[in-house]
């Protein structure tokens, strides 16, 4: 079996082809990227699913030429962001005594635009969630919003690991399609 090719620019066939299928078309570089710089195999498919998150959230998906260097880049820049994340938490805890920071959250307020933002943001994902299979919708739940491991999905809900990644990458597709057509 050959693998999937990169379209680029000239490459039409390859570019009119779904947005989501191109973008799943690159899962297997991603975990292969990811397992060769992470010390831990069970973030890669998390690390792999920001990488589709960010790349959905962002505009144009459907103009990117070069989908694989695009999802690469995409998955450099999540690392380079967890691993400041990550350092600047460390420092936070060293300079920050814990009732400081518990103060400061505490006082922060989001602006009503933002409220009302979120509001439709969430009312439009939850009806994109009740338009997706109800064992997608489960697995896309328990992976991102519960954080669970995917083997611990597929022992949950009595199905192969392999399907949990299959079921989340179709969820994906899913919420990246309804979202290019709003």
């Amino acid at each position: 079996m050959r693998p999937p090719r990169t379209p680029t620019v000239g490459d039409k066939d390859l570019l009119e082809q779904e947005p989501e299928r191109r973008l799943l078309a690159e899962t297997s570089e991603l975990r292969a990227f990811f397992r060769r710089r992470l010390r831990n195999d069970v973030d890669t498919d998390d690390y792999v699913q920001e990488v589709f998150a960010r790349v959905i959230a962002s505009t144009g998906v459907e103009r990117i030429s070069n989908m694989r260097a695009f999802l690469l880049q995409t998955a450099s820049n999540l690392l380079k962001d967890s691993y400041r994340r990550r350092a600047t938490l460390r420092r936070a805890r060293e300079d920050v005594p814990i009732e400081a920071a518990i103060d400061l959250a505490d006082a922060w307020q989001p602006s009503p635009e933002m409220v009302l933002a979120q509001r439709d943001e969430l009312r439009v994902l939850q009806e994109e969630l009740t338009l997706m299979d109800p064992m997608r919708r489960d697995v896309l739940m328990l992976a991102r919003l519960e954080g669970i491991s995917h083997a611990e999905i597929a022992k949950r809900l009595g199905i192969d690991v392999a399907t949990v990644r299959v079921h989340l990458k179709r969820a994906i597709a899913h919420l990246v399609k309804r979202r290019m057509q709003t």
